[in-house]
């Protein structure tokens, strides 16, 4: 079972905006544990400010445990889920064997080779632990001026007729003729910015912005994934943030 949404950890953050501290949102990092220290530094953080990981903490880079730590440690370090959680959640709750397979397949074999232990049975043990914490990943955050989601949402349809599968796999909110919420930025990782030229969106370089509009002039869409799954694979791949607030990108290489 997953969780939708976590109402505790929201008026955490809405407070956190209230009071002028900064919340960063922060893309796919894949296992990129030393990345993602990197931009942590690089934020500044200070007391109070907040960190919320959009999902894809895991697979393809060569730390997914040492990310999962950090998310679950640091008091300040937030996430959602991603469609890589709900692959290793399935691989480990579900009787269908394929699931293990469709996990391993795309990424997961790293993130096993990653976890503590000897032999493979230990590592599969311990990856197998982290069952509770996966559950517990909301699909979505809603806040007053924005919803941070992994994927999206199918602009086609009203918000409340999402689905998690909707919020963690679909790959068409950048098609949106129209803000899917007049009142919130909507923030994504899942879609690497460096593959929007394959949907006619061309090569932002970096974090994208949507030309749609929110009435208050915000674009209604920005999208945080810059490849960092792929590492030297990928031309300018990075792990990026963006402050709430603020909209303040900051980015660090990868690779």
């Amino acid at each position: 079972m997953t969780t939708h949404r976590n109402t505790s950890l929201e008026t955490r953050l809405q407070a956190a905006l209230d009071d002028g501290r900064k919340v960063w949102a922060v893309g796919d990092v894949h296992g990129q544990a030393d990345a993602l220290r990197r931009l942590l530094l690089d934020m500044d953080l200070k007391p109070g400010d907040e960190v919320v990981l959009l999902g894809d903490l895991i697979d393809r880079g060569p730390d997914s445990h040492g990310v999962l730590v950090l998310a679950r440690d640091l008091d300040h370090v937030h996430a959602i889920q991603g469609n890589h959680e709900g692959m290793m959640l399935a691989t480990y709750t579900s009787s269908d064997a394929s699931d293990r397979w469709h996990w391993t397949g795309n990424g997961g074999d790293a993130a096993l080779s990653s976890m503590p232990g000897n032999t493979p049975s230990e590592r599969d043990r311990a990856a197998s632990s982290w069952v509770p914490f996966l559950r517990g990943l909301p699909t979505e955050i809603v806040l007053d001026r924005h919803r941070l989601v992994h994927a999206g949402y199918d602009w086609r349809r009203p918000l409340d007729q999402q689905t998690d599968e909707d919020r963690t796999w679909s790959r068409t909110i950048f098609h949106a003729k129209e803000p899917v919420d007049p009142q919130r930025q909507v923030l994504v990782g899942h879609t690497p910015t460096q593959m929007l030229d394959d949907y006619g969106l061309g090569d932002p370089k970096g974090a994208y912005r949507s030309r749609v509009l929110l009435p208050d002039g915000r674009p209604f869409l920005v999208m945080l994934d810059t490849g960092a799954a792929y590492g030297r694979r990928l031309k300018g791949s990075s792990l990026t943030a963006m402050e709430l607030g603020s909209g303040t990108l900051r980015s660090v290489p990868v690779g």
